[in-house]
């Protein structure tokens, strides 16, 4: 089995180039998760200012109680 230089180059370079597609679809998938995950954060976050806004005496409430 002879395999021309130009032969292996090309393999080699169809195997390198789904390697980089593979390596990127996995940074994309990362960086959305990452996304995802700030954006649930951010929403917990907003809820926890929009309790303070609406109950600002809320330990005194819960204390008259």
């Amino acid at each position: 089995m002879e395999y021309s230089a130009e032969e292996i180059f090309k393999n080699a370079l169809i195997i390198g180039g789904m390697f980089a597609i593979f390596v990127c679809l996995y940074l994309v998938y990362i960086f959305l998760k990452d996304k995802e995950r700030k954006k649930a954060k951010l929403k917990i976050d907003t809820m926890g200012v929009i309790n303070k806004i609406n109950y600002p005496n809320k330990k005194k409430l819960l204390q008259k109680q």
